[in-house]
């Protein structure tokens, strides 16, 4: 039986080759469509400049300078737009079989498997053909993702530092890493409080011995001061450039002033037609959006139909989007379903401390990050962010199936039947085939995937 999945892995791969060279070839034909033509742009002049220009600040630098690793002097724009889909193409391989190989290290090949699939068919095979860097952000902000919920849950040195470089190389690429970072460093800061506590309180929760040592009790508070120095020493080049130029470290067009607007057209007329990318903009601080000022100038009304419009937009576009939606329902009816059939002891592993603190995280991560994305929608469509949180969804989902079919737990019961966790990944892979033979051919060949 086992030999089954090394088969199902290489015959789906033609048909994913074959899905982002039809959309390479057949939809992305338009260098100026969305933002690849300001991508191209930006890696040219970096090229240029010998690697001393550092960005527009709304689009990050780190896959720009990537790309002009590929220029050559006087290219004609056609063959450097026709290398750059390439090059997401191996990134879009790269990151699905690095994805693979971390899942496999906390589940069972089938749940690894099953979930990598998903990944290729409904999204990667659409995105990866296309001279932008949510790719390459994908597979950073991922890999990212699994480095801090390890810290939390054994918060080690070299894990702290490793989570700070690669949070600073995905703040690079994609300026929406910091929150990611404060959240960590909130859940470190509970667990050294709790630690503290259980030293001096050792008897407070029924503990027999004379409470947490020294060291482990420092741990969390040591772990967080390396994961912001690593971070601040990667990204130091770049936000040093951002204070001598624009006045702040951390400047950003997107997140400095864009999302305080009411409207891209808002935003049009407003900084970005007085320098923003050039320098602070020239107008009068009086009319520079902050959010004091949105604040000040909208009703709470207005803020909660804000969210409440960007969810409703977020959702929409995710389902009529390429085809991931029914398959992440499916995933939460099952681990729904799973955690109702055996509520005592899914109760009795959220009750262990560890347990508790990286839910509070992953809650607040996905419920956090949606919200941003919802409040972003009134400046650009939500697409291209929100699958930002594909791949961890995907992980936490395939743990807690490894978690599942660890404790024994089924998937439900019928009479006396017991229904096994394990039956989960393949009604998947039955639900991908359906979608690779009757939805996938069409749907990628005129589907257009920068969005």
């Amino acid at each position: 039986m086992k030999a089954i999945y090394p088969i199902i892995a290489l015959l789906s791969l033609p048909f994913f080759l074959y899905g982002m060279e039809i959309q390479r070839q057949y939809v992305n034909v338009d260098m100026k469509r969305v933002d690849q033509h300001a991508y191209m742009y930006n890696a040219r002049k970096i090229a240029h400049t010998d690697f001393q220009y550092m960005g527009d600040r709304n689009r990050m630098p780190l896959f720009t300078s990537l790309m002009a690793l590929f220029y050559e002097k006087n290219m004609p724009l056609q063959d450097f737009f026709e290398i750059g889909k390439r090059v997401g193409e191996v990134i879009a391989i790269v990151v699905l079989a690095t994805f693979f190989c971390v899942l496999r290290v906390y589940a069972k090949t089938p749940d690894a498997l099953a979930a990598t699939l998903v990944a290729a068919f409904t999204v990667f095979a659409y995105k990866a053909p296309y001279f932008q860097a949510e790719v390459l952000f994908y597979g950073l902000s991922f890999a990212f993702f699994v480095l801090i919920l390890r810290l939390i849950a054994r918060p080690r040195l070299w894990i702290a530092a490793a989570a700070g470089a690669l949070g600073g190389i995905t703040y690079l690429t994609k300026a929406s890493a910091p929150p990611t970072i404060l959240l960590c460093l909130m859940c470190l800061a509970i667990h050294g409080i709790v630690e503290l506590r259980r030293r001096f309180r050792p008897h407070a929760d029924g503990d027999a011995t004379d409470g947490p040592s020294w060291r482990s009790m420092a741990a969390p508070w040591y772990c967080g001061l390396a994961l912001v120095l690593c971070f601040l020493i990667v990204v130091s080049p770049y936000i040093r450039q951002n204070k001598k130029i624009f006045g702040h470290y951390f400047y950003n067009v997107n997140t400095t002033f864009y999302m305080w607007y009411d409207s891209w057209a808002e935003a049009k007329k407003g900084t970005y037609a007085h320098g923003d990318k050039v320098g602070w903009p020239d107008m009068p601080e009086d009319q520079i959006p902050s959010m004091r000022k949105y604040l000040r100038e909208h009703t709470t009304g207005q803020i909660l139909e804000r969210f409440r419009h960007g969810a409703r937009i977020t959702w929409k576009r995710a389902w009529h989007a390429y085809g991931y939606v029914p398959f992440v329902s499916f995933y939460v009816a099952c681990l729904a379903a799973i955690v109702l059939c055996n509520i005592a002891g899914f109760l009795r592993l959220m009750a262990v401390r560890k347990n508790m603190i990286l839910s509070f995280f992953l809650v607040s991560y996905f419920v956090g990050y949606l919200l941003l994305y919802a409040w972003y929608t009134y400046i650009g469509p939500p697409d291209r962010f929100v699958l930002a949180l594909f791949l961890p969804a995907l992980f936490v989902f395939v743990r807690l199936l490894a978690l599942a079919q660890k404790n024994d737990w089924p998937l439900f019961r019928i009479a006396d039947k017991r229904v096994p966790a394990s039956w989960v990944s393949p009604a998947v892979l039955i639900m991908l085939l359906a979608y690779v033979a009757f939805v996938f051919p069409h749907r990628v060949s005129t589907m257009f995937g920068g969005m």
